[in-house]
């Protein structure tokens, strides 16, 4: 069984940071930042809509990835997890 600890760091281990660099017409320029040398930049457009209002230019954002499955069962491990600190 996961602590709440585990179940978050292995959560974050599927994702990457990124920076926003400027806003252009409905879109935030994003920088995906690697841990690898990459031969460019990795530029990403995120819709503006699809973010906090409270996101500003230098703002460093956390992208992360799964699938409907893996996604799901992430949160149930957390929420048993809870579930069970509350009963104990």
């Amino acid at each position: 069984m996961l602590t709440i600890d585990q179940a978050l760091d292995h959560q974050f281990n599927h994702s990457l940071e990124a920076k926003i660099l400027s806003f252009e017409d409905r879109f935030a320029i994003l920088e995906i930042q690697t841990p690898y040398d990459t031969p460019k930049a990795n530029t990403l457009y995120w819709p503006i809509k699809n973010l906090s209002e409270d996101i500003n230019i230098g703002d460093t954002l956390r992208l992360d990835m799964s699938t409907q499955a893996s996604r799901k069962k992430e949160q149930e491990d957390i929420a048993r997890k809870v579930f069970e600190q509350m009963i104990n």
